[in-house]
């Protein structure tokens, strides 16, 4: 070991944990301690943990805690259900009433002067300004959580002369027009609220504190209001005394409009009507047929968004004559066609009327206007004032206008925003008799009719899909069999389908509303049957015509469909289809318990009467065991009594009216059914046993013995509450009637955890009766937000009795899962997984009986329990150490191996006693509850000057155990030391610590002490006295010293001193006194001998080794320009933590596409075992050498790509392709994990292009043997099978790479492409792109396989990642891997890097790398984003909180503004000058409702507007 010089140091350390028992599990503790979590596609009847606490078998003490597991195999590499306790944060401060957003409320009186608050003598607003007005109704005044305010105006607010205007509508005027920053302060005491910021305003801007402006520019710097609160906090009266008298306004919270949305005239008969009445259509109304004929009108869209009110009638719509037309579709006419939109609205909910504000804007006919209808369209004008008439779901309306003679009333109906084509769906016969018939003339079916018995005959026919996509494809889903006549070679029956009418060709459809028509294009496309075309009827099925047209009518709503083909003269085929809609749960499906409240049950002589006896609020709690039971009433119509463990068990039962094992047949064990006749208003469960409410009760009496159970019970049902509660009533023998009232269980959920980009969860702990019993799983816990540390302990253990061994022997092991919060750095407002370490541990096929497992704390990457693992699987990247001193969670994982099958393993097991053990503690009596006499040579001893220092028994104020130790003084000193002989050694850093409390004084007096001593008991160093801030809580105090030179023995010192007149009095326990090691602080000196021998396509990098270090590490850099900096940009790190006497590293050298000559200057840097870093050591000179040109991912996709697995654009394109083989590859590194043979066994060639949206992969692959891989086909894990892995990083990656997976700036993922799917693994294996689209092809021949995907960049990034924005010249970590099996499992696979040694999945450190297009960035050069950009929000939908990322091109003014769907601004997120790059903002809506919002950005001249929703 060098020599170097040890500096004594003094520091305060933070908390640290003491105690060895984790949990016992003698006690339960709150409930919900313990969260929940399975993988993300899991069935929660499969996949479960349930908690319980258990007082036989205990491995020792009083109890245990029983885990019954379940773990589904559903993901593509198996599936887990887990617990987990974290770390907590502090409460929030509440929230003030009036953050949010307010407007003027839309009525008369909302705004009024006069002489004293709430008086409008003197001026009051009308009913009808809130329409003249209606500019300045629409203002929002935002209160943000921030503190900060908003004036948003719009596009328009009410300008008044004093601000240049003329009392009306017109552009916001400075300061007044929000565009300065503010910030509000409301005082709830004084009923005041401040708004500060110039032009900042509530109400009316000119009114301010005494007085009234007459000039803009003398807005003040901020105004105070007085308001109240009405009691439901959803209105306030605001007033202001300026001088005269007083101002106030009527404020409401701003909603969104029930009218937001897209809206269309109802496709229906008698949705445009006129006549002398609203809703009279005696003078005339539309029929059916004008849905068809008038489809260019019934398609025109009438849309109240964000920005307003708009017409959208897209090319076309009905032009009259008075516009000029023919009375049919024909291009819109100004000012009537949408041209000046946006126009405003203003919705009066209480009146029921809606004024448009704009010229040319109209709803239903733009003919009709208040008091006439137009002959001209110049005629038309600003504003028309509808009455509107709501239904009660609010998706349809019924608008009227008067129009002098009487009214047109219009049936309009919300639609969604991005309608599919009118037929787009699925489509089958409708099963009914008629169905099919054919005859003299359409819709006749006297020569033949189908009957209701050839629906179940001819069921393979009646089954046959009809699928009209919205792209304009079409196919003929058959299923495996369809009707087989004799011109296709049957029996007129079920068969196989028959080409071409077997939906193998492509096909496409298009319907002509105009003119009543469908057409099918595509050989062997047909509706209805197969051999009816236009030209007659078929006998072969080689004579199939390219298209058929049919005739046809649309009813019910446009889900039915009735056809006719005329095939040959006179011969009409007639066809009734119907729509596929999806089947909707049956009403009462899901679960269902008792309501916990008095009277849920009663029974009495009649119906809903409980005066014979009725269950109390008492009783919810004392027949827990009961309130808790679940019916489960599934859509499939079966019924299950889900009892838990417990249930009321009574008398006739066997037992004694109380709690207890549920008795046969009334526990839920024998299968049953439930079926519900709304008609009658009964439900009825069939199987013995199955029951609701209490089990005695049936249609025959009471029960007296379980036997005695009827194979059914039918009771009275009535539903309340939006169908949530349920009524039951059932006649239990004559005149005696039970009542049962059952509310659905709205939070049976599984507990599910929904992971992001930085492995962020949302998940709800909704509890029922199975979780109940949550338990801490720590004793001894630090206050919330705070870590725990471990750091005093070298191990961790735990018993463990097998109770119930797993039901699929080895498939499912137990993981013991750590999270490290060392890298984080605020924990308290952390939630994600940080570090996270898990261990392997397989024991659950193991004999009963008690075993106990201890593992280290520490990081060994074991893979057998031998200590824990950082695999990269999930959590962040931190230091890649186990940070004992930083744990903030730990996780019991049940985890199962497989393919997704769908199977699953279940088993029960207990454990008990999770210890901390290896103590590092070297005090013999830390706690003070052993018996220790003075001068003993054990434990402490005391020395008193004055005062008291002695052991007190007193369980009550001891932090731990039953003593602690008293000390105390007045005017005068004692201590209290450690008398065990403790040795020590020059270097050694130790750590004195212990928890103490204040037991009356002021807090001063306490302090710590170190003492090192000589072989002669000598004092040769010292800390002295530290002072401890001592306070009336326990808490924890440390210190640290390093022993200084002579050093043989250490004593710790408990000192109380006070020489003030002042007594002090102090207690401490659990003291703690640790060797932490030698402390180096001197870092190594700089690495000497540093040259680089140039080889094939490399370098050598060599060293020499550091005299005297011992056990450190070396780390390589490179650099094309000399090194000055290891740090500064342009430099590479090469290679990291290479071990001592190693002394050489290999640099591999690359150039985009050709080979280049080049130079490279090396660094290397000697970390020694104190990780102090020494300066580096430089190479003499430049080393020169050929760099290997490498293919890079193109800038330029092949312009006609299409996913369809002809590769031929990618080969005529000039890309280069990256080449993965046995004996070569791209990078020159030809690697080979397991057992590849040769490059026929494997061989992959791979091109990758980017632009501004996409990221395109093609591959094709040669491989002896194709065995692709498919969830649920046995074969194990994808990555057992054939199937290509690419891991990438879209970052710039200048230097050193990631050591664990990045998310944010810069991001890893890792993409793997199936035959069904491309899945984003890192982002909860999320789906990017699926087989058979535009954007994915996959096919295997056997031998070779292809693939081709287009990636959206929007969907590759999630949580808060930025989204790759490609330039040219960047140079991005790259792993693309290939995967083999050729039939008997996996036999091994291709990478890139020669570093990567199976374990790219774990660590980015092991990439290889390339660049974005031709290029290479020099040294120093920045990367510039090439152009703006706004990217889709994420999460979408989200909750609370969401993403949204820009790039600008260049320094910009910049605005980021949120709108409702009526374009009122409710959010201003960024309004500032930003500099060029990637920018993202976090957006927290705490105070917006549910449903559609859009936020613009406008940079420079671009902009662009996005939408999003929030659900709450």
């Amino acid at each position: 070991m060098q020599n170097k010089t040890i500096v004594p140091i003094i520091l305060l350390l933070p908390f640290l944990l003491f105690g060895q028992m984790i949990n016992n599990f003698d006690a339960e503790t709150e409930a919900g301690y313990w969260g929940h979590e399975i993988s993300e596609n899991a069935d929660s009847t499969l996949s479960f943990i349930n908690v319980s606490y258990i007082t036989d078998p205990v491995s020792e003490g009083a109890g245990a805690m029983q885990l019954d597991y379940s773990a589904h195999n559903i993901e593509a590499w198996g599936g887990y259900a887990k617990i987990f306790h974290m770390i907590g944060g502090g409460d929030e401060e509440a929230d003030s009433p009036i953050e949010g957003i307010w407007k003027i409320s839309p009525e008369a009186g909302a705004l009024m002067v006069g002489p004293a608050p709430n008086d409008g003598s003197w001026w009051s607003n009308s009913a009808d300004d809130v329409n003249t007005r209606w500019c300045y109704f629409d203002d929002e005044y935002v209160f943000n959580a921030n503190g900060s305010f908003n004036n948003v105006l719009q596009d328009t607010t009410w300008i008044e002369g004093w601000q240049g205007g003329s009392d009306a509508c017109g552009v916001p005027v400075a300061p007044h027009d929000g565009s300065n920053a503010a910030t509000w302060e409301h005082d709830a005491a004084t009923g005041t609220v401040t708004i500060s910021g110039v032009g900042a305003y509530l109400g009316l801007p000119k009114v301010i504190n005494g007085g009234e402006l007459s000039d803009p520019a003398n807005a003040p710097d901020s105004v105070v209001y007085e308001i109240t609160l009405n009691g439901g906090g959803d209105s306030m009266m605001v007033a202001i005394n300026f001088g005269a008298g007083y101002w106030t306004y009527k404020m409401v919270v701003s909603e969104e409009s029930p009218l937001a949305g897209t809206w269309k005239v109802s496709p229906e008969a008698g949705a445009l009507k006129v006549g002398p009445g609203i809703d009279d259509g005696s003078w005339w109304q539309n029929s059916a047929d004008d849905v068809i004929t008038r489809a260019c009108y019934f398609d025109d869209r009438y849309v109240f968004d964000y920005e307003g009110f708009h017409n959208d009638l897209d090319d076309e719509t009905w032009i009259e004559a008075w516009q000029g037309g023919s009375d049919a579709c024909g291009t819109p006419v100004y000012p009537h066609d949408g041209s000046n939109n946006p126009a405003g609205f203003t919705f009066d909910e209480v009146g029921g009327t809606l004024t448009l504000h704009g010229l040319g804007a109209y709803l239903g006919l733009p003919k009709v206007i208040n008091g006439g209808e137009l002959s001209d369209p110049a005629n038309a004008p600003d504003s028309v004032v509808y009455e509107i008439t709501l239904n009660g779901g609010g998706d349809s309306m019924m608008v009227a206008i008067h129009f002098g003679a009487g009214y047109w009333t219009y049936k309009m109906v919300l639609v969604e925003e991005e309608e599919l084509p009118l037929l787009s769906g699925t489509w089958y016969m409708a099963p009914e008799a008629g169905a099919l018939m054919v005859g003299p003339a359409p819709n006749d079916g006297s020569w033949w009719s189908s009957s209701a018995d050839d629906v179940n005959t001819r069921w393979c026919f009646f089954d046959d899909e009809y699928v009209f996509s919205a792209d304009g494809s079409f196919n003929n889903g058959l299923q495996d069999t369809t009707w087989i006549e004799g011109w296709q070679g049957g029996s007129d029956a079920c068969g196989v389908p028959v080409a071409p009418h077997d939906g193998s060709n492509a096909a496409t459809w298009e319907f002509d509303s105009g003119v009543g028509t469908l057409t099918v294009s595509g050989v062997g496309a047909y509706l209805g049957i197969p051999k009816a075309w236009n030209g007659g009827e078929l006998s072969s099925p080689a004579d199939a015509p390219d298209a058929i047209t049919y005739n046809i009518t649309l009813s019910d709503n446009n889900n039915t469909m009735t056809l006719v083909i005329e095939a040959g003269t006179g011969v009409f085929w007639s066809f009734k289809l119907v729509a596929d809609e999806d089947e909707e749960a049956p009403l009462l499906s899901g679960t269902w318990k008792m309501a916990p409240e008095a009277g849920a049950l009663m029974v009495g002589p009649a119906p809903n009467d409980g005066s014979w006896w009725s269950s109390s609020a008492d009783d919810v709690n004392t027949r827990w065991c009961f309130f808790d039971d679940e019916y489960v009433f599934s859509a499939d119509g079966s019924f299950n009594n889900g009892l838990q463990d417990t249930t009321w068990i009574e008398g006739w039962q066997g037992g004694s009216d109380a709690c207890g094992v549920p008795v046969a047949p009334h526990d839920g064990s024998n299968a049953a059914t439930w079926e519900y006749d709304p008609g009658v208003g009964t439900v009825t469960l069939s199987g013995v046993g199955a029951y609701l409410g209490i089990p005695k009760a049936w249609n025959g009496g009471e029960l007296s013995s379980p036997a005695d159970a009827p194979d059914s019970i039918t009771y009275n049902i009535t539903l309340s509450d939006n169908n949530t509660t349920m009524t039951l009533v059932i006649e239990a023998g004559t005149g005696v009637f039970w009542t049962f009232k059952l509310v659905a269980d709205d939070t049976q959920q599984a507990l599910v955890e929904t992971w992001d980009a930085t492995f962020d969860w949302e998940t709800t702990f909704d509890w029922d009766a199975t979780f109940d019993n949550g338990i801490a799983l720590m004793e001894m816990l630090p206050d919330e937000g705070e870590v725990w540390d471990w750091s005093g302990y070298d191990s961790i253990s735990f018993s463990y009795y097998n109770s119930i061994p797993q039901s699929l022997v080895g498939r499912v092991h137990l993981r013991l899962n750590l999270s490290d919060y060392g890298s984080v750095a605020d924990p308290a407002n952390y939630t994600g997984l940080g570090e996270y370490y898990y261990s392997f541990l397989y024991i659950l096929d193991n004999a009963s009986g008690w075993n106990t497992i201890t593992m280290p704390l520490e990081r060994n990457d074991s893979w057998d329990g031998g200590g824990f693992n950082l695999t990269g699987w999930a959590g962040e990247a931190g230091n890649g150490e186990l940070d004992t001193d930083a744990i903030a969670g730990f996780h019991l994982e049940f985890s199962i191996g497989g393919g997704g099958d769908g199977d699953y393993s279940e088993g029960t097991i207990i454990l008990d006693n999770f210890t901390l053990t290896g103590s590092k503690n070297v005090l013999g009596n830390p706690g003070f509850e052993l018996a220790d006499g003075q001068d003993d040579d054990f434990g402490w001893g005391a020395a008193i000057g004055g005062g008291h220092a002695e052991v007190v028994t007193d369980a009550s104020v001891a932090y731990n155990g039953d003593n602690y130790l008293s000390i105390g003084t007045t005017d005068n000193w004692a201590v209290y030391y450690t008398e065990d002989n403790i040795p020590a050694q020059y270097g050694e850093t130790w750590e004195f610590s212990g928890y103490g409390k204040d037991l009356g004084g002021d807090g001063s007096g306490a302090a710590f002490k170190l003492d090192a001593k000589d072989a002669d008991g000598n004092v040769i160093g010292s800390t002295n006295d530290v002072v401890l801030a001592m306070t009336n809580d326990w808490e924890n105090h440390s210190i640290e010293y390093v022993a200084p030179e002579g050093t043989v023995t250490i004593t710790a010192v408990v000192v109380a001193s006070r020489w003030d007149g002042v007594s002090c009095d102090f207690a401490f326990d659990d003291m703690f006194l640790m060797n932490v090691g030698i402390l180096d602080v001197v870092p190594p000196a700089a690495v000497e001998n540093v040259a680089a021998t140039p080889y094939s396509y490399y370098n050598l990098v060599t060293w020499s080794d550091n005299d005297g270090e011992e056990g450190e590490t070396y780390h390589v850099y490179g650099s094309r320009s000399e090194i000055t900096d290891v740090t500064a940009a342009g430099v590479d790190a090469i290679a990291a933590s290479v071990l001592e006497g190693s002394q050489a590293a290999v640099h591999y050298l690359y150039s985009p596409l050709e080979d280049e000559q080049q130079n490279w200057y090396y660094a290397v840097v000697c970390s020694d075992a104190s990780l102090n870093v020494g300066e580096p050591g430089l190479s003499a000179s430049a080393i020169t050498n050929t760099a290997k040109g490498i293919p890079t991912i193109s800038l330029t996709p092949p312009a006609a790509f299409a996913a369809d697995g002809d590769l031929s654009e990618w080969y005529d394109s000039g890309i280069v392709p990256f080449e993965l083989g046995t004996t070569d590859n791209s990078w020159g590194t030809p690697h080979i994990i397991g057992a590849v043979t040769d490059d026929i066994d494997l061989f992959g060639t791979i091109f990758l292009a980017v632009d501004e949206d996409y990221l395109y992969v093609a591959a094709d692959v040669i491989d002896d043997v194709y065995d692709g891989y498919q969830a649920g086909d046995g074969t194990g894990g994808w990555w057992e099978n054939d199937v290509l892995e690419l891991f990438i990083g879209l970052y710039e990656q200048p230097g050193t790479k990631h050591i664990g997976m990045m998310r944010g700036d810069e991001p890893d993922y890792k993409f793997f492409f199936l035959e069904t799917h491309v899945v984003n693994d890192f982002n909860g294996q999320d789906t990017l792109a699926v087989n058979g689209t535009e954007n994915y092809y996959h096919e295997g021949f056997n031998p070779d396989w292809v693939l081709e995907a287009k990636l959206a960049l929007d969907d590759i990034a999630f949580g808060d990642d930025i989204r790759f924005n490609a330039v040219d010249g960047m140079r991005i970590p790259i792993e693309p891997t290939l995967h083999d099996n050729d039939g008997a499992g996996w036999e091994g696979n291709l990478v890139g890097s020669p570093t990567n040694n199976d374990n790219a999945w774990q660590t980015p450190s092991v990439w290889s790398s390339t660049w974005i297009g031709e290029g290479e960035v020099g040294v120093g050069d920045e990367i510039i984003p090439f152009t703006y950009a706004l990217h889709q929000n994420y999460p979408n939908p989200f909750n609370p909180i969401t993403n949204i990322q820009f790039t600008i091109p260049e320094q910009a003014d910049v605005k980021l503004r949120i709108y409702n769907v009526l374009g009122r601004q409710v959010d201003v997120l960024v309004n500032e000058t930003l500099p060029i790059g990637h920018h993202k903002i976090l957006w927290n809506p705490k105070n917006l409702s549910s449903g559609v919002y859009f936020y613009k950005l406008e940079a420079g001249s671009f902009i662009k507007t996005r939408k999003m929703i929030l659900l709450k």
